[in-house]
């Protein structure tokens, strides 16, 4: 992977882990919780979304589909990410594997879940050669993603939406949506 790459991916880890160091720890309290239609959720909580959506292969100028799933989750009050896509030309026909980890940005409503994401990502799969996939040499490559979800809440924790992703290795350029299905981690029992 090039140089410029790597400083990049260093450059959005550590910019958010700076940036979360110089908080107050009086902002973060993790038993901080709010009352909603009278039951008791975690202000601070993680999220799992997953779905399935289409993009294209610019690189390659091709439609893809893909199928994903992320996993957000905090450390005080910075919010990481770790998950996953499969691509290819149709459901179940996938020429490419990503796993992708990075820090995110979070606005949480009683009817939103909004954020942004980035960092790091590693793809495994097969490179096209005229027009046709050379299994007998398939590629590992570092490259980097960035995206963005928007989810509307059908409950407090559960809701579906949309996320945007766009991932960048040596082999590809993807870009891409899929339609969400949004789980939180945020309830604690009913008010009484």
């Amino acid at each position: 992977m090039p140089l410029r790459f790597r400083l990049l991916i260093f450059v959005l880890f550590f910019s958010g882990v700076m940036d979360a160091q110089s908080k107050k720890d009086s902002l973060y309290n993790p038993k901080q919780e709010i009352i909603y239609q009278g039951n008791k959720y975690r202000v601070w909580n993680n999220w799992l979304s997953g779905g399935f959506g289409y993009g294209m292969d610019v690189t390659h100028t091709r439609d893809i589909f893909w199928l994903g799933l992320d996993y957000n989750f905090h450390i005080k009050w910075t919010y990481f990410q770790l998950g996953f896509f499969l691509s290819g030309r149709d459901f179940g026909d996938y020429d490419n594997t990503q796993i992708h980890g990075g820090i995110v940005k979070r606005k949480e409503t009683t009817q939103y879940n909004l954020s942004a994401f980035g960092g790091g990502s590693w793809s495994t799969g097969f490179p096209l050669d005229s027009g046709r996939f050379d299994v007998r040499n398939p590629y590992e490559e570092f490259g980097i993603y960035a995206g963005g979800q928007a989810i509307y809440k059908l409950k407090y924790d559960i809701g579906i939406g949309f996320t945007g992703i766009i991932n960048y290795n040596a082999y590809h350029l993807w870009i891409g949506a899929r339609i969400d299905i949004y789980f939180s981690g945020a309830y604690k029992g009913r008010n009484k």
